[in-house]
């Protein structure tokens, strides 16, 4: 574990380095707080609770990583929804897969005005996800339910109640804690939306089964994000999206769709 923490800290030195510069002259005093809690974590594993300046706290280990990679170094940031998002006037947001809402606030930073819809089947981080919206005062609907291609209920697991980036519908590995969920389709609860910015997806593995629930969803989505670890994976995603959609890596396993006909690709 330690040497799998510092393997991770050396594969992000470089874009740590330029966007914690970017972080201390903006705002010193967070940016040390910040430091040092991700020190204490890569030292002792543990960690204490963060307030930052846009009024997010992060709470775990998995909370600060995912803040970091984020607001520090900016993973999955691309300039085509970054501009798209800063000026829309009401955009709506799907996160599928929300976990504790950091990717959500972290786009709420770019927007305040945005509109959230946000699934999270574990609900003690449906309930930091609750927090996170009377703390900032974000526009936001929570579904505490799974997404896939069909509806009904299912089983969640994780590795604790707390919660963890790594939870999932699959059994696989040392997901102990079994959480008996709805299953909801993205076009069974988004049929009213008839536009949505960014769609993200970060289901561990089951993107593929999303997307096939999703189809009406996707004909009414501009920009999506999504992860695929690994070659096979990315090809079925990009097989169930059609040839319609491009695909340009923008994290360790994460992924940028833009349509090829979109009025943001290459600048336009």
């Amino acid at each position: 574990m330690v040497t799998t923490k510092w393997n991770h800290a050396m594969d992000h030195l470089v874009p740590s380095i330029k966007g914690f510069t970017g972080l201390f002259f903006r705002s010193p005093g967070f940016a040390i707080r910040l430091f040092l809690a991700r020190l204490r974590y890569f030292a002792t594993g543990g960690i204490k609770p963060v307030p930052t300046p846009e009024r997010y706290v992060i709470e775990s280990p998995s909370g600060l990583l995912c803040y970091w990679g984020f607001f520090v170094e900016h993973e999955g940031t691309r300039q085509e929804w970054v501009r798209a998002l800063r000026t829309a006037a009401n955009p709506v947001i799907v996160d599928v897969g929300a976990n504790a809402g950091i990717f959500s606030h972290y786009l709420w930073t770019y927007n305040n005005k945005a509109r959230f819809v946000m699934f999270e089947p574990m609900p003690r981080l449906a309930k930091k996800i609750q927090r996170w919206g009377e703390l900032t005062g974000a526009n936001y609907k929570l579904h505490n339910a799974a997404v896939s291609n069909r509806t009904g209920t299912a089983t969640f697991y994780a590795t604790s109640e707390e919660g963890d980036t790594a939870g999932s519908l699959d059994p696989a590995g040392n997901r102990a804690v079994k959480i008996e969920t709805p299953l909801v389709t993205l076009d069974s609860v988004l049929a009213e939306e008839k536009e949505i910015l960014i769609l993200k997806i970060d289901v561990e593995g089951f993107e593929p089964d999303v997307l096939r629930g999703a189809t009406e969803t996707l004909r009414r989505s501009r920009f999506l994000l999504m992860e695929a670890h690994g070659d096979e994976a990315l090809a079925t995603l990009q097989s169930i999206l059609g040839p319609e959609w491009l695909a340009e890596r923008v994290g360790a396993a994460d992924y940028f769709f833009l349509r090829q006909n979109d009025p943001c690709r290459n600048g336009r």
